[in-house]
């Protein structure tokens, strides 16, 4: 299944958006996060399923049972993509 598309953007980049707007609005002003280490994988996956189930309707699918696995799939695989992608960016940022 390709990525999820809303018009032209996908849900990969939408995603990743979201996160960063959440991460830098959950910062306090002396640098700390609000927002625990060890659940920014977990809230990052949750978005990209729910981004995905969302993606679903948005393109006018039948939510089957074997859409709505796909999407859920997808979702976990965006998610997990981008707690990927800020794990490689977080260690060579420099």
């Amino acid at each position: 299944m390709e990525d999820i598309q809303f018009g032209s953007m996908a849900a990969s980049a939408i995603l990743m958006g979201i996160l960063a707007l959440i991460y830098k609005v959950a910062t306090r002003d002396d640098g700390t996060n609000c927002i625990p280490n060890r659940f920014k994988p977990l809230l990052a996956v949750g978005l990209g399923i729910v981004l995905s189930i969302v993606g679903m309707y948005y393109n006018e699918l039948i939510p089957t049972f074997k859409n709505v696995v796909n999407h859920v799939l997808v979702g976990l695989n965006i998610g997990l993509s981008a707690v990927g992608l800020w794990e490689v960016y977080k260690e060579n940022r420099g």
